[in-house]
C-alpha cells in the first residue's frame, strides 16, 4: 500500500515538472520568406498555430523566418531531408535536389492560370515520388499570380530587359532574361532588397501580392507580362513525417492542405487590387502587349525541350504530358 503510494505521488510530480506539453513533439518549421507582411508569410505562421490546435499537444512547431537560419533558400529541400535542424519547411526553391519541379517554371509555356492548374494537376504524382526519393514528404502547394516584370528603370516591354541585371528565381526565369539580352542574378529573399539599395540588380521577376509588396518603394516600374507562375512546396522530413501517428500525420497534411488553399486563393483574389493601390501611389502599371506574349512563347519553346532533354526521360515525358494536358 505504501509502496502503491509512494509511485503516485511520483508520477503526480512528474506532471507537475514535466507537464504533456513538454513531452511533445517538436517540429521546427523553415520560411524562405523573410516576413509575415505578405499573405504567405503570415499564413505560414497560421499554418503552425493550426497544426498546434489540432494536435491537441502532440506536436509543438515553431517558426524560423527566411534568413534567421544558416540555410540558404536553395538549400531548403536538402536541410529538410537532412531532419536535424529543421523537420517542415516551405520551400520555393527546390530545384537542385527536385529538377523535375522545374518544368512548371518553363518561361511562356504557362501563361494563364487555368493552363497552370492543369499542369500541376498532371505534374503532383511525379513530384511526391520525387521528392520521396529525397527522403522528404510533399504535403502541399500552393502558388503565386503570373511572376511579371519590376524594375526601379523604364519597364513597359521585354525590350526593356535589354542590358537589365534581374533577380531570378529559378534557372528557366534566367534562361527568359538571357534571351531578351539582360542578365539574370539568383539571390535568396531576404537578400533582394540591399541587392536593390546597392545596384547589384535594377529589377525583379514577382507578382504584387508576393515580393512586389515587400519591395515597392524600391521600385518604379512594372510590366504586366513575365515568363511563368510561381509554386511553393509545403514539405517534411519523411522519417520525422512517417514516425508520427497516422491520425497525426493526417492532421498536419490536413492543416497544410488547407493553409495551402487559402494562400492560393488570397493572392489569386488580392494581386489586381494590390496593384492598383501601387499606381495611386506612383508605381508605372503597363498592360501586357499580345506582341511580347507571341513573341516570347517564339523564343522560349526550343527552350522547352532542350532543357528537359538535358533533365532526363522522367523530365522529357512531365513536359509531354503536360503539353498534351493543356492543349
Amino acid at each position: 500500500m505504501i509502496r502503491t503510494i509512494g509511485k503516485t505521488i511520483v508520477a503526480s510530480l512528474i506532471v507537475m515538472l514535466f507537464p504533456l506539453s513538454a513531452m511533445a513533439e517538436n517540429w521546427n518549421l523553415y520560411t524562405y520568406i523573410s516576413t509575415t507582411s505578405i499573405i504567405p508569410g503570415k499564413a505560414i505562421e497560421d499554418l503552425a498555430k493550426q497544426i498546434e490546435k489540432d494536435a491537441n499537444g502532440d506536436l509543438d512547431v515553431h517558426v524560423h523566418l527566411g534568413g534567421s537560419l544558416p540555410i540558404k533558400a536553395t538549400n531548403i529541400t536538402q536541410a529538410v531531408s537532412q531532419g536535424g535542424t529543421i523537420q517542415i519547411a516551405d520551400d520555393g526553391f527546390p530545384y537542385g535536389n527536385v529538377p523535375v519541379a522545374g518544368v512548371l517554371n518553363l518561361p511562356m509555356l504557362l501563361p494563364t492560370e487555368e493552363k497552370f492548374q492543369k499542369a500541376l494537376d498532371v505534374m503532383m504524382p511525379e513530384l511526391k515520388k520525387s521528392f520521396a526519393k529525397k527522403g522528404v514528404e510533399l504535403l502541399a502547394t500552393y502558388h503565386y499570380t503570373l511572376q511579371v516584370l519590376w524594375s526601379r528603370d523604364k519597364m513597359n516591354s521585354f525590350a526593356d530587359i535589354n542590358g537589365m541585371k534581374i533577380r531570378v528565381t529559378s534557372p528557366q526565369q534566367a534562361a527568359f532574361i538571357r534571351a531578351f539580352g539582360g542578365t539574370p542574378v539568383t539571390i535568396g529573399t531576404p537578400e533582394v532588397a540591399p541587392a536593390l539599395q546597392r545596384g547589384v540588380v535594377a529589377g525583379v521577376i514577382t507578382s504584387s501580392t508576393g515580393g512586389g509588396s515587400i519591395w515597392k518603394d524600391l521600385l518604379t516600374h512594372t510590366y504586366r507580362l513575365g515568363p511563368n507562375f510561381f509554386t511553393s512546396y509545403i514539405i517534411a522530413n519523411k522519417k520525422a513525417f512517417d514516425s508520427l501517428d497516422p491520425k497525426l500525420q493526417e492532421t498536419v497534411r490536413r492543416a497544410a492542405q488547407t493553409v495551402a488553399e487559402h494562400i492560393t486563393e488570397q493572392l489569386r483574389s488580392s494581386e489586381k487590387e494590390t496593384t492598383r493601390k501601387m499606381a495611386e501611389h506612383g508605381m508605372v502599371v503597363t498592360p501586357a502587349k499580345q506582341s511580347d506574349i507571341q513573341d516570347g512563347i517564339k523564343r522560349m519553346e526550343p527552350y522547352w525541350k532542350k532543357w528537359a532533354s538535358e533533365h532526363g526521360p522522367e523530365t522529357t515525358q512531365a513536359l509531354e504530358r503536360i503539353r498534351d494536358a493543356i492543349q
